[in-house]
């Protein structure tokens, strides 16, 4: 009915300092509550087209910072499991030494180092491993009266005797025989030919 430019048309609020309220009765003291059901903008203050940049750059905004926060949390798990699996290296590496240690340990005579059977099977199998046919001879002895040496010297002598005789037998083989204590005062020395 009125031809009013649609500029023209809202109230402006631009210089609205202070909103108040006027009831028609003075309420009582004490804490009274309002619920306000609608606030309703007539007019658009804000473009459209910038309405949309800035909703899209507080979204880019928050998509940056969780993705920032991601990759600072996985650089300290990183580092976390990095130091981990230092420790654990260093640990396997330790069991392997270990490992190692105590399998030549059990492949050895205590007394006179030498292979025990243990040992003297490993390298009979490694031979064999090198070629199948292997062309071996063997060498058993004992120490005839051994007995008589431990019960008229004591065992500790006993232990030097057999200490003495292996180191002679030992230092008149070759280097690829392999020379065992196969049990007490019995031995045995492998030869490759």
């Amino acid at each position: 009915r009125y031809k009013i430019a649609r500029k023209n048309r809202y109230t402006n609020f631009s210089q609205i300092v202070v909103v108040g309220l006027t009831l028609s009765d003075k309420p009582k003291d004490g804490l009274h509550t309002m619920q306000l059901k609608k606030v309703e903008m007539v007019k658009n203050l804000i473009p459209e087209k910038t309405w949309y940049v800035v909703v899209i750059s507080i979204w880019l905004l928050c998509v940056f910072l969780l993705v920032s926060w991601n990759i600072i949390k996985l650089l300290r798990q990183s580092k976390k499991h990095s130091s981990k699996a230092e420790a654990l290296t260093i640990y396997a590496d330790e069991l392997s030494q270990l490992s190692e240690h105590h399998k030549n340990e059990s492949m050895r005579d205590e007394l006179t180092g030498l292979n025990n059977r243990k040992g003297m099977t490993d390298y009979l199998n490694k031979e064999i491993d090198k070629n199948e046919s292997v062309n071996l001879s063997l060498i058993i002895f004992d120490l005839d009266w051994f007995k008589k040496v431990n019960d008229t010297y004591g065992h500790d002598i006993g232990d030097q005797v057999l200490i003495n005789v292996t180191a002679i037998i030992g230092s008149s083989i070759r280097k690829s025989d392999c020379f065992c204590r196969w049990g007490g005062e019995e031995f045995a020395i492998l030869c490759p030919s």
